[in-house]
């Protein structure tokens, strides 16, 4: 049997502790984005609200709710890749539902409201 000195198992128990538990990034509450539509003669628009970052930045989660917003409103559908992020969707109601996207680490989470009457 081999014998390790003690120096070399102390300073691996030290750099590896049994209860080290790997930590997720924070999560991003940022603003809200809005894509304002002209329909019928009437002002409308769509809010991404409760828009939530990880492992990316506000600025990228906002620009990928607005281009989800967008989107929703141009095809009357949910986009399922935007921006290099795959995206799944789930219905509230008519007029309102959730988008959660991910690329590689980063997701982005966030709320669709269309406001126009006419749908």
């Amino acid at each position: 049997m081999r014998h390790i000195p003690l120096v070399i198992l102390a300073a691996t128990a030290l750099a590896l502790p049994s209860n080290a538990v790997a930590k997720k990034p924070p999560l991003l509450r940022c603003d809200d984005a809005r894509y304002s539509y002209v329909e019928r003669g009437t002002h409308q628009h769509v809010d991404a609200t409760a828009i939530r970052a990880r492992s990316t930045t506000c600025q990228t989660a906002r620009r990928l709710a607005r281009s989800y917003a967008v989107a929703y409103r141009d095809d009357y559908g949910t986009p399922s890749q935007l921006m290099g992020f795959n995206c799944r969707w789930t219905r509230y109601g008519s007029d309102i539902g959730g988008a959660h996207c991910r690329k590689d680490s980063a997701s982005v989470s966030f709320n669709i409201y269309d406001s126009s009457p006419y749908h």
